[in-house]
């Protein structure tokens, strides 16, 4: 049996003290171990094993012999084992065959002809080989291969040629002159330009480049009456007209005298098509019918429930509303619900056989505890009236602009 000679350092804590004490060596027998190794067959004597195989050998050395060679295992990988110009480390080349057995065919590099020697590739013009012939570029974007000065890299001008290759002519930036600062630009007095120019801006919508008040930025009044088209939308001293379409989306229903601000209504109910209670019966919620959006904000505050059920009361459906991004619509008064009745052809999708909910509670010595006022649409003698609130009736919502 073959040994090895270890030395154990044999010490006490007495024997440190003691100076020059010998330490004895000790020899301990240990058995030899042999690491097996996986080698693979190599058939074609190209120094790589056959990847495609398991015909492998177990063996601390190699077991080559004078019938077959092996490998080791770092060399396995050769894809096609009878072909001795097929394995990892031979050249792919064009001939339909994987030969550098990285699972690709024929993955030789293109190369582009780069005649102007501008550093940009004719896409028309290629070969494909491992090293790069002379003359040709990894790139294929190259235009115009025969002007140095027209590729990917150039400047657009204004020459009627595509200098960037970018598919488009002359695609240079047109400025507009600012004279007034306002950042709006005149779209009559413009020059192209790849830097801006001082005094112009990308912006051409200024109807007016001499006053710097008159711009898309602007707001046209009706409280203003100037006759100048202040916000160059083609329109002057703007206002509203009933049936138009308001800030929200809604339809425009009630206008003040100057025609600037009013009220908008949805242009859809806001039930489910069986209506909604007023809620609150039995309770006084405090709405006097003054103030729409008053009204709704108290109703809610009280706590307002339905009687007969767990749906939403009128006031929640009619605040709970959003148009547009628009969310401050509120329960019409039993006044703007009137306006709205006697514009429903024009505010449409209203149900002229039934009646719709206002924000006002009881009217006119009615008990508040118990009724709130209607608006009966199909009814034209009797265009309010006060009705029991845990009843259903339509709601609409509207907006104030």
């Amino acid at each position: 049996m073959k040994t090895n000679t270890y030395v154990l350092v044999i010490a006490t804590a007495v024997s440190t003290l003691v100076a020059g004490c010998q330490i004895p060596e000790i020899e301990i027998p240990l058995p030899d171990i042999e690491i097996a190794f996986p080698w693979f067959p190599d058939l074609d004597g190209d120094g790589f094993g056959d990847m495609n195989g398991f015909d492998f050998v177990l063996s601390p050395t190699d077991p080559s012999d004078g019938t077959t060679t092996y490998v080791p295992i770092m060399n396995w990988g050769d894809c096609d084992d009878a072909n001795i110009e097929v394995h990892p480390d031979a050249t792919e080349v064009l001939d339909d065959i994987d030969n550098d057995c990285d699972g690709k065919i024929d993955n030789v590099p293109y190369w582009y002809a780069d005649t102007d020697t501008d550093g940009y590739g004719n896409p028309g013009v290629s070969l494909q080989q491992n090293t790069q012939p002379n003359g040709y570029v990894a790139d294929d974007t190259d235009c115009n291969d025969i002007d140095a000065a027209i590729s990917p890299a150039a400047t657009e001008l204004i020459d009627g040629i595509d200098n960037n290759c970018n598919g488009e002519v002359d695609d240079v930036p047109t400025w507009y002159a600012d004279t007034d600062e306002d950042g709006f630009g005149d779209p009559a007095v413009s020059q192209e330009h790849h830097l801006q120019p001082v005094g112009f801006v990308l912006d051409n919508t200024d109807c007016n480049d001499t006053n710097s008040a008159i711009n898309p930025g602007a707001t046209d009044s009706a409280k203003v009456l100037d006759y100048i088209d202040n916000d160059c939308d083609g329109k002057v001293d703007e206002q509203y007209y009933i049936g138009d379409t308001g800030p929200a989306g809604g339809i425009v229903f009630w206008l003040n005298e100057m025609g600037e601000h009013g009220l908008e209504a949805a242009p859809e109910d806001q039930d489910d098509g069986t209506g909604a209670e007023w809620g609150c019966y039995n309770k006084v919620a405090g709405a006097s019918g003054v103030d729409g959006a008053l009204d709704t904000d108290k109703i809610l505050a009280a706590g307002c429930t339905s009687e007969l059920d767990d749906d939403p009361i009128a006031a929640e459906l009619a605040s709970n509303y959003s148009l547009n991004g628009y969310d401050d619509w509120f329960l019409p008064t039993r006044f703007q619900m009137v306006a709205l009745y006697n514009n429903k052809d024009i505010v449409g999708g209203i149900n002229t056989s039934a009646s719709y909910w206002s924000s006002s509670e009881g009217n006119n010595g009615y008990n508040k505890l118990y009724v709130a006022t209607v608006v009966p649409i199909s009814n034209n003698d009797y265009p309010r009236y006060d009705y029991s609130k845990y009843k259903h009736n339509k709601v609409r919502a509207v907006r104030a602009f």
